[in-house]
């Protein structure tokens, strides 16, 4: 994402390997449902940390109940101004 410009498209799809923190000066979107936010975890945690860029997480999840992960992330975007995280919640059982 770091080779991108506003406006340009992208496709998700799956994981494929690789994540990795190249520039935690540049901004960043991270898009994580269920179990695929735990590998996320480590590089937002790096940006809150080390990165002068903004960071936004959002995760995706059919359960209402917010998990520990939930909570530390909550407690990372209060404790720096550069990062931000959303959390959506959707209907496991819509087509």
């Amino acid at each position: 994402m770091h080779t991108r410009s506003p406006g340009d498209e992208i496709e998700i799809g799956e994981y494929e390997e690789g994540i990795s923190l190249k520039d935690p000066d540049c901004d960043i979107v991270l898009v994580a449902s269920g179990t695929g936010l735990t590998p996320l975890l480590a590089i937002f945690r790096q940006y809150a940390g080390f990165g002068s860029g903004d960071a936004i997480l959002s995760s995706a999840s059919g359960q209402p109940t917010q998990s520990s992960i939930g909570s530390t992330l909550e407690k990372l975007a209060a404790m720096h101004d550069n990062v931000e995280v959303t959390f959506t919640l959707f209907d496991p059982e819509w087509d």
